[in-house]
C-alpha cells in the first residue's frame, strides 16, 4: 500500500522532512522493514498490509529550516472484505534517480523500498563489485544507503536489490562526483611604484576546472597590450597612477564561484634625485649637501642624515651641523577657495605659490569628510591639470555631507606640501538614491508582522528630513499597504493587526525619502508574520527537547533529552549509569522557536551494590586477562566474569558450566572467552578472560 502525502498550504523555498501520524498525535509511524517514509516524496509505503494498519494517516511535513509544521488531511485505510492478496514478487516502487551529481564533503543518501508478499529484503551493492568504504552507512532497516563525506571514490554505480521467496527486484543508479570551486591561492593587497609591474596570481580547483575572470572596482576589467589574464594570473606591466583600485578574482564552474579581492596602489615612486656630490673643501669653510627627491603627494617625507654611518643629532650639534629645508620642491598653493557648490560638484579656485625655481607643471585636489579616513585624492574635470590652470571642478560628491579641499602642486622634481584646507562647505540636498539593505524580518508576539533593515549611513541621507517608507502586503494580494518611519536610525517596524495570521508569508519592501522626495525602494522580499505567544508552551506536534543531560565522559552536543510538558517543574531521569557525575540543563519551546538554556547544573548517582543468587559463591580478584582455577572433580561448577570499578560490577559475562568428572582415569579440559563490556568510557581496552579447568 502507498499512502500519498499531498499538502495543499506548503512550506517555501526550505528544506522539508516527513512523518506520518496514526490515527491520532502523539502515535507516529514507526518505520521497519515493512513500513517506510520516504524523504524524497513524504509518501508512506507499506510492504504488506497486516490488520493492526487499519486506521486514519495524517502526513505531517515540517521545515527542517524554521521547524514550521503543516499537517495534511487524514487518510482512512480500510481492509477489503472480497478476499487476501496472495503472494508476489517484489517490486520497487521507492528507488534512487539513474544519474546523480553529489557534491564533495556533502551526505549523500539513496532511498529504495519495495511492495511485495512475504516482505522483501533489502540489499545494497556496487556495481563494479567493489566493497563499500568502511564510512558508508545503512538506514531504516535498509532502506536508505547513506554517504557520508562523499569524495570522487565514492562515485560509480550503486545497485539496490529487493528479494523474497517469489523472486527479486533490482534498481540502479549512478552517483557523479562534482566540486564547487575553492581557493588554493588568494591574492593580496600590494603597493607598487610607478612604471612597476604587477602579476597576481590566484587558483581555485573544483570539478570541472574553474574558469577564471577579473573585475576591477566591480566591473569587467578591461585588456590591452599591458594587461594581461592567463591562466587566471593577472599581468600589468608599466604601472601608472590610474591602475590604482580595488580588484577581484573570479573563480567559477557550472556548480557554484568564489571571489577573491585585493587592493592594488600605484605611488609616484620615493626616489632621490639629487644626491650629496664628492667635495673637496677648505678647514673653516661651510658647504651645503644637497639631498632632493620625489616621492607621491598623499605620503609625508622624513629625512636623515649620517656622518660616518653616526646618525646625525642636529639639536645635540646644532652648532656645527644645520638641516635646511629643500629649496626645489614647489611651495604650497595659496588662498584655496569654493566658488561654487552643488549637490554633487564644487567649483574651487587658488593661487600660486613659490616654485622655488622649478616651475609648477601640475596639480591635484585632495578631499576630506567627517566620514573618511583622511585626505582622498579627489576625481576633477579637468582630470589633469595642468601648472598653469588655478581651478577645477570637483565631481562625485554625495549631496548634504560637509567638505573640505586642499591642493597639491608638482614640478619635475616632485610633489610639494599641500595647501591650507578651504573652509568647510557642505554641498546641497538631493533626493536619495540608495535603499537599505538586509531588509528581512519575523518572529515577534501574536497578530504581529516584524520587519527589519540595515539604517543608510549618514553620508548617503542626501539630505534632511531623512526616513523610510515600509511596504508590505501578503503574499497573492496586488495592493501594498505602506508607512512611515521618520527616524533615520531606526532598524525596524512592527505592524500588529488582529487580522494577522500566525506564520503567514508577506512580500516586504523598504523605500527612502528626505525633503526633496522619495528615493528607490529596496528588492522585494519576503517575510513570515509571527507565530503564536510564548504563553503556549505545549503546542500539539511541537518537538521538544525540554531538559538534556550528559555524563561526564560524554559530549554536550551529544547529551540525551526529555521532553516535558510546559507546566512541569520537575522530572525523573532514568537509565543512568552508577557512580557517575550528569550534568542537566532545561530550557522553554513553542512554534515560534527555543529559549536559551539555563545554567547547567550537576550530581553525581550512586554506587551499586554487587549480589548474587548463588548459595555458595567464590570470587576471585585479578587484573589479569586469564586465571587458573583448582576444581574438585566431583562438583558442578558454574563460572561468571566480570569487569569491577569503584564505580561498581559491570554485567556479567555468559555462564560457563563445568561439569563433574565421574571416571578419575579421564583427562580433559573446557575453556571459553566471554567478552566483558567496561562499564564506563575510562576503561580503555576490552577485557577477555580464559578460564582453564585443571582435571
Amino acid at each position: 500500500v502507498i499512502v500519498i502525502c499531498v499538502m495543499t498550504n506548503c512550506l517555501p523555498l526550505t528544506k522539508l522532512s516527513y512523518a506520518w501520524i496514526f490515527n491520532e498525535y502523539p502515535s507516529f509511524v514507526e518505520e521497519d522493514s515493512r513500513r517506510f517514509v520516504s524523504q524524497e516524496t513524504g509518501h508512506l509505503y507499506i510492504a504488506k498490509v497486516e490488520p493492526s494498519d487499519v486506521g486514519n494517516y495524517t502526513c505531517v511535513v515540517t521545515s527542517t529550516v524554521t521547524n514550521a509544521r503543516v499537517l495534511g488531511s487524514p487518510t482512512p485505510l480500510m481492509l477489503r472484505s472480497d478476499g487476501v492478496m496472495g503472494e508476489y514478487e517484489p517490486k520497487i516502487e521507492v528507488q534512487f534517480p539513474e544519474t546523480l551529481p553529489a557534491a564533495k564533503g556533502s551526505t549523500v543518501k539513496l532511498e529504495c523500498f519495495a511492495l511485495g508478499n512475504p516482505v522483501p529484503q533489502i540489499n545494497w551493492r556496487r556495481s563494479d563489485g567493489l566493497p563499500f568504504s568502511s564510512k558508508i552507512k545503512l538506514r531504516k532497516f535498509s532502506g536508505v544507503l547513506e554517504i557520508p563525506n562523499f569524495q570522487q571514490e565514492d562515485s560509480g554505480s550503486y545497485e539496490c536489490i529487493a528479494e523474497n521467496s517469489r523472486g527479486k527486484n533490482v534498481a540502479r543508479g549512478r552517483l557523479t562526483y562534482y566540486a564547487k570551486p575553492h581557493w588554493v591561492q588568494l591574492i593580496k593587497d600590494v603597493e607598487l611604484a610607478v612604471e612597476d609591474s604587477l602579476y597576481w596570481e590566484c587558483r581555485a580547483s573544483g570539478k570541472p576546472k574553474p574558469s577564471y575572470r577579473w573585475l576591477k572596482n566591480g566591473e569587467a576589467l578591461v585588456l590591452e597590450e599591458r594587461i594581461q589574464i592567463e591562466n587566471g594570473a593577472l599581468t600589468i606591466s608599466n604601472l601608472n597612477v590610474t591602475d590604482s583600485g580595488m580588484f577581484q578574482c573570479i573563480a567559477e564552474n557550472k556548480h557554484g564561484l568564489v571571489y577573491s579581492s585585493a587592493e592594488l596602489k600605484v605611488m609616484e615612486p620615493t626616489r632621490i634625485t639629487l644626491a650629496p656630490p664628492n667635495m673637496d673643501v677648505s678647514v673653516g669653510e661651510s658647504v651645503i649637501l644637497p639631498c632632493q627627491v620625489t616621492h607621491d603627494p598623499l605620503l609625508d617625507i622624513m629625512f636623515t642624515w649620517y656622518f660616518n654611518g653616526v646618525l646625525t643629532d642636529f639639536k645635540k650639534d646644532g652648532s656645527h651641523f644645520e638641516k635646511v629645508s629643500g629649496v626645489s620642491s614647489p611651495g604650497p598653493p595659496e588662498n584655496v577657495k569654493v566658488d561654487e557648490i552643488t549637490d554633487t560638484t564644487a567649483q574651487l579656485s587658488w593661487k600660486e605659490g613659490t616654485d622655488n625655481h622649478s616651475p609648477v607643471i601640475a596639480y591635484s585636489v585632495q578631499a576630506r569628510t567627517p566620514f573618511s579616513v583622511g585626505w582622498q585624492t579627489a576625481t576633477t574635470v579637468p582630470e589633469v591639470i595642468d601648472g598653469k590652470t588655478h581651478t577645477a571642478t570637483v565631481v562625485e560628491l554625495n549631496p548634504w555631507v560637509e567638505y573640505e579641499f586642499r591642493v597639491v602642486a608638482s614640478n619635475k622634481i616632485g610633489g610639494g606640501e599641500p595647501s591650507l584646507p578651504s573652509e568647510k562647505v557642505r554641498t546641497e540636498e538631493a533626493v536619495p538614491e540608495v535603499p537599505p539593505s538586509e531588509v528581512s524580518g519575523g518572529g515577534g508576539s501574536r497578530s504581529e508582522l516584524v520587519i527589519t533593515w540595515d539604517p543608510v549611513p549618514e553620508e548617503l541621507q542626501n539630505g534632511e528630513g531623512f526616513g523610510y517608507v515600509v511596504a508590505f502586503r501578503p503574499l497573492g494580494v496586488t495592493n501594498w499597504i505602506q508607512t512611515v518611519v521618520t527616524s533615520p536610525d531606526t532598524p525596524r517596524y512592527v505592524f500588529r493587526n488582529e487580522s494577522i495570521l500566525p506564520f503567514s508569508l508577506y512580500e516586504v519592501k523598504v523605500g527612502v525619502y528626505n525633503n526633496k522626495g522619495e528615493g528607490p525602494f529596496s528588492p522585494v522580499t519576503t517575510v513570515f508574520s509571527a507565530e503564536e505567544g510564548m504563553e503556549r508552551l505545549l503546542m500539539i506536534f511541537q518537538l521538544y527537547n525540554g531538559v538534556r543531560y550528559w555524563n561526564d565522559g560524554g559530549e554536550e552536543e551529544s547529551s540525551s533529552k526529555l521532553k516535558v510538558a510546559g507546566n512541569v517543574t520537575s522530572a525523573r531521569l532514568r537509565g543512568l549509569r552508577s557512580n557517575l557525575a550528569y550534568y542537566t540543563a532545561v530550557r522553554a519551546f513553542n512554534s515560534a522557536g527555543t529559549g536559551p538554556f539555563s545554567a547547567t547544573v550537576n550530581a553525581t548517582t550512586k554506587k551499586t551494590r554487587t549480589t548474587s543468587s548463588q548459595n555458595n559463591v567464590q570470587v576471585l580478584n585479578t587484573n589479569k586477562t586469564s586465571a587458573e582455577l583448582l576444581l574438585p572433580i566431583k562438583e558442578d561448577y558454574i563460572i561468571e566474569v566480570k569487569a569491577t570499578t569503584d564505580g561498581g560490577d559491570g554485567t556479567s559475562s555468559e555462564q560457563i558450566r563445568i561439569p563433574r568428572i565421574t571416571n578419575t582415569d579421564a583427562r580433559g579440559c573446557t575453556s571459553a572467552i566471554s567478552t566483558v563490556y567496561p562499564v564506563s568510557r575510562y576503561v580503555s581496552v576490552i577485557m577477555f578472560f580464559i578460564v582453564n579447568t585443571l582435571c
